[in-house]
């Protein structure tokens, strides 16, 4: 049946079967508690993506460094599509969504897409991994009478035998002597080619590692100095143009105004086009006052968040506390989006890292708790 408003069927991930009804013009799909639409997967940024109901038509538009997926395309910050019914969206790591436009019915739509999605491609452009065969099981040695070895053991010189070579014409307790030493044989040299290629692994691993027992050594910690002077450094080889400077200067005077400096997610937006702005005007300053003030007002608040944040991931990642510190530093990607400079890297670096060691920690505590 179809309905008045666009409509969101999850139909993969954490939220599988939940519908969503977009009854507003305007929402903000993410994890954070503002958001319109609220996801579960924690690899989902909190302010992920954009929907609004223009006059062309339903539009997404992604919010997230991480991008967001349409259609098994991924897109970046910044950019709006034109959604229709059928278009799957694809965000974080396995969630996806069904679009469903008003006066289309969910239910048809939902159809559709399971009889595409068994042989076509999921929102992240993959196509449907073939269940493998179970295996057919090995057939059973055959068993060996009490009446066949004898008679094998009372066999004739030079008569024919199934015996392998050197076996004939052995009495049963010596063939089955041999047997077991040929198994034996066989379960040592097993063992000392297993030992052997770990020895090498582990000498590979030493090797690359300088003996510390990580894959790599920690990342510098930044002083609130570098973070400040990375964030604060302008945007250069721009030829001033006073249309697009206007334009710039709007667009920043726009968000400050709508969104202040308590919303963490939207400074960086608001930095970066006062920087475009003051780029093109090429003075390195603005001529009104107010507009002086709000540019430096958006740029301390970034700093301060940054630089504190920063501190505190790097002591949760010199604790060990590898979700902890995970989690921080993905927060401080979310919030510093400019992948262009030494600040992104290091933070990226120290992400990577602080991942790696939550995710090699996972097995241990499965172990330690589980029995």
């Amino acid at each position: 049946m179809s309905q008045e408003h666009p409509e969101l069927i999850f139909v993969a991930g954490p939220q599988t079967g939940q519908h969503v009804v977009l009854s507003r013009t305007v929402a903000v799909f993410g994890r954070g508690s503002g958001a319109d639409v609220l996801f579960s997967e924690e690899y989902i940024s909190r302010s992920q993506a954009r929907y609004e109901y223009l006059q062309a038509g339903p539009t997404l538009e992604n919010l997230s460094v991480r991008g967001t997926w349409i259609n098994g395309r991924r897109y970046k910050s910044g950019k709006r599509v034109l959604l229709e019914t059928g278009d799957l969206i694809g965000v974080g790591q396995a969630t996806q969504i069904l679009f469903v436009a008003a006066g289309d019915d969910p239910d048809t739509a939902l159809a559709v897409y399971r009889e595409y999605i068994a042989t076509g491609r999921d929102a992240f452009g993959r196509k449907p991994q073939p269940e493998k065969a179970a295996p057919e099981p090995p057939e059973p040695e055959p068993v060996v009478e009490e009446d066949d070895q004898q008679a094998w053991a009372e066999a004739e010189p030079g008569q024919p035998s199934d015996l392998p070579n050197g076996q004939a014409g052995m009495s049963t307790s010596e063939r089955l002597e041999a047997e077991q030493k040929a198994r034996r044989r066989k379960i040592v040299i097993g063992l000392g080619v297993y030992l052997g290629a770990m020895i090498v692994i582990a000498i590979l691993l030493k090797a690359r590692t300088g003996g510390k027992g990580q894959p790599w050594p920690v990342p510098p910690m930044l002083t609130g100095d570098q973070i400040a002077e990375f964030i604060r450094t302008p945007i250069r080889d721009i030829t001033p143009n006073p249309l697009r400077e206007e334009e710039e200067l709007q667009e920043a005077v726009g968000l400050y105004q709508q969104y202040g400096l308590s919303d963490t997610y939207h400074l960086y937006d608001c930095l970066e086009a006062f920087k475009k702005a003051m780029a093109y005007n090429g003075k390195g300053y603005f001529d009104d006052p107010k507009h002086n003030s709000m540019y430096h007002a958006v740029l301390d608040e970034l700093t301060d968040t940054v630089k504190s944040r920063y501190h505190n991931a790097y002591l949760q990642e010199k604790a060990e506390e590898w979700l902890r510190a995970e989690r921080e530093f993905y927060e401080i990607i979310q919030i510093y989006r400019d992948q262009s400079g030494g600040l992104f890297e290091n933070i990226q670096a120290h992400y990577t890292r602080v991942k790696h060691f939550h995710q090699a920690s996972k097995p241990k505590n499965r172990r330690r708790f589980g029995g």
